[in-house]
């Protein structure tokens, strides 16, 4: 095949083709071609039905403002449905989800794919991996600079296997962004003033829970206390709580699932719920986030019927629930959870068509991947037998930021690829990845947005090339000791006989101190060659302060280490010296606007450090240095 030509010499010669009845989405997509081609040529293809390109009409520039010149009309990028795409044997009647075809034709290019989101999808993945444009983050990007452009030969479908897709970090709260990288799934959250935007719809939407919830107390997980609150019911209705130790209590507790008047109530506030959320395809039916399952003798004999699993008890009970809402919603999914005492499988117990099943791995090992080691064991027995009890329903939550010190070294690098891998082999039809949204400068918080999201559109893709694709993309040529900085810690990690869990605030049992010394001496040096790169090229990047952000979880380290690290160093230190480099630390934290970075409940997140009660203490000490210093 011949070159097809996009531009040349910074004039169009090509066109953006839309169905005559375009939709929200194809229209979108036809947008994002028309306004990134025009960034890498200066091109501006114009956009035209393809009714009006057939009878010789002009473009259409309520969708981009551009003129549909004679040499444009030689080749043809046809965007959606079109007839020529289902002439060309392109279009499908019948798509899997989500899925894409990028195929070239003769003189016509063909982005298409699932009525939803696929053409969307098409155009991005086109952009991407054929013309090299990339999204880093919500705020950064690069696009390749040609004066002229053209292209070879495609023909390219995929479907993605993960169904439900989420990512979240802090860069997803932009809807477009995460359209960008193909997630399609929404949970609700919000920091300081700022709401995750849900997808809009000219970009496909997304899909999201109900916020599920009596009055005022709204939750989108753990929604047991949400829907059936204590402060109202428990008064009159003790039974309906759990039994533990002899007692009925709502502390630290949960329902008591065998309880069919309180079951007739949650189902009556659910249905309430859903009917002032019509929009929402999902609602959660679920434990609360603690122990103190229900003791009673009709919750204990389901148990035991169920082989000892208190999963039992719970997915009869959300089964019971969630045929009674699909009476009145037949689209929506009820969500619950296999999470800490639930996470052992049924024996007999199924979820119903209705039904996912959420299987968490929050206990695991992170240093490793899941599938190998003792470690994970337990975990796999039950993802195993999860995937035969909840064929076609299975969820899963995965675990990828340490909760207890989001900027802390997490050397998990190396098994997010394998883990997902894991995941879909499995039958996952769904992946949240919680991450970290608190905090503005959490450890390779832009890489594991990135990364994941790319391996959840296709975990085939080779991760160690996206890492590199990553790092050379996001930090200049640091990027190269960046890489090194992971690969030594990593292994270090893993080489530990230690659980790598996602609480935990501090670094030694998985990074001793000699490899602590060198990981901090490869980042200074990484920060040597980006401001370097920087001052060669104008700043034209921002490739020094990219590093800087990500050098404070190696200075973190350092600094609850100061003393072992000196040690090795052979370097004389004190107290007061240590509390210098915390002083520092906090005024470069701040400077990148890191108001908390650790999880924090029952209080508000701009908490800083609460967890190692520095934060008055410095204040207070910076105030006595300055003084001093006077």
């Amino acid at each position: 095949m011949k070159k097809f030509k996009l531009a040349d010499n910074g004039k169009a010669r090509a066109c953006i083709v839309i169905p005559d009845g375009a939709t929200p989405v194809e229209i979108s997509a036809a947008c994002e071609l028309h306004r990134d081609i025009k960034q890498i040529t200066g091109a501006k293809l114009a956009v035209i039905r393809e009714g009006a390109l057939e009878s010789g009409g002009a473009a259409d520039k309520t969708v981009a403002n551009a003129e549909l010149t004679a040499d444009a009309r030689g080749h043809r990028i046809y965007v959606g449905a079109t007839r020529a795409a289902a002439a060309a044997g392109v279009e499908r009647a019948e798509w899997p989800y989500d899925a894409i075809a990028m195929k070239t034709v003769g003189d016509a290019l063909f982005l298409c794919g699932h009525p939803v989101r696929g053409a969307l999808y098409a155009a991005y993945v086109f952009l991407e991996e054929v013309l090299g444009v990339r999204w880093w983050t919500d705020t950064e990007s690069s696009y390749p600079i040609a004066n002229s452009l053209a292209i070879g030969a495609l023909d390219h479908f995929h479907a993605p296997k993960v169904q439900f897709r989420e990512t979240f970090y802090r860069a997803c709260f932009d809807g477009k962004f995460r359209s960008r990288l193909k997630l399609n799934f929404f949970t609700g959250a919000g920091y300081r003033g700022r709401k995750m935007e849900n997808v809009p719809p000219e970009l496909g939407g997304d899909h999201r829970f109900c916020r599920a919830g009596h009055g005022d107390i709204r939750h989108v997980y753990h929604t047991f206390y949400a829907l059936i609150p204590p402060k109202v019911y428990f008064e009159d209705h003790p039974e309906w709580f759990s039994l533990v130790d002899g007692k009925r209590t709502h502390a630290r507790a949960q329902l008591c699932l065998t309880n069919r008047e309180m079951e007739a109530q949650l189902i009556k506030n659910a249905l309430k719920c859903l009917r002032e959320d019509p929009s929402a395809d999902f609602i959660q039916i679920s434990q609360n986030d603690n122990a103190g399952r229900c003791q009673c003798p009709d919750c204990l004999a389901v148990e035991a019927e169920e082989g000892g699993a208190a999963s039992g008890p719970l997915i009869r009970f959300v089964n019971r629930v969630a045929e009674a809402i699909e009476k009145e919603f037949p689209n929506v999914l009820v969500d619950t959870f296999a999470y800490t005492y639930t996470r052992q499988a049924p024996a007999k117990a199924q979820p119903r068509r209705n039904v996912t099943v959420r299987l968490c791995d929050i206990e695991s090992d992170f240093a490793r991947p899941l599938a190998e080691g003792k470690l994970n064991a337990s975990f796999m027995d039950d993802l195993e037998a999860w995937s035969k009890v909840a064929a076609g329903r299975l969820y899963i939550w995965d675990y990828v930021t340490n909760f207890s010190a989001y900027m802390l070294p997490h050397p998990n690098y190396d098994v997010l690829a394998p883990n997902l891998r894991t995941f879909v082999d499995y039958g996952a039809i769904g992946v949240f990845e919680q991450g970290d949204v608190y905090c503005a400068a959490g450890e390779f918080a832009d890489y594991r947005t990135w990364l994941l999201s790319h391996l959840m559109w296709d975990p085939s893709r080779d991760a160690g090339e996206r890492r590199r694709e990553f790092l050379d993309g996001y930090y200049g040529k640091a990027g190269r000791k960046i890489g090194r900085y992971m690969e030594l810690i990593a292994k270090s990690a893993a080489a530990s006989p230690n659980r790598m869990r996602c609480y935990r605030d501090n670094t030694a049992r998985w990074i001793p101190t000699p490899v602590l010394a060198e990981a901090r001496r490869v980042m200074e040096a990484a920060l040597a060659d980006a401001c370097a790169q920087d001052t060669a090229e104008g700043c034209a990047h921002g490739y020094a302060t990219r590093v800087r952000r990500q050098k404070l979880g190696i200075d973190y380290a350092c600094i609850l280490n100061w003393f072992d690290l000196h040690d090795h160093l052979g370097l004389a230190t004190d107290a007061d010296a240590q509390r210098l480099a915390k002083l520092e630390w906090i005024r470069d934290c701040r400077a990148f606007g890191v108001y908390a970075h650790r999880e924090v409940w029952g209080r508000k997140a701009e908490i800083f450090d609460d967890h190692v009660d520095w934060l008055l203490d410095f204040e207070r000490g910076l105030e006595e240095y300055h003084l001093n210093m006077e």
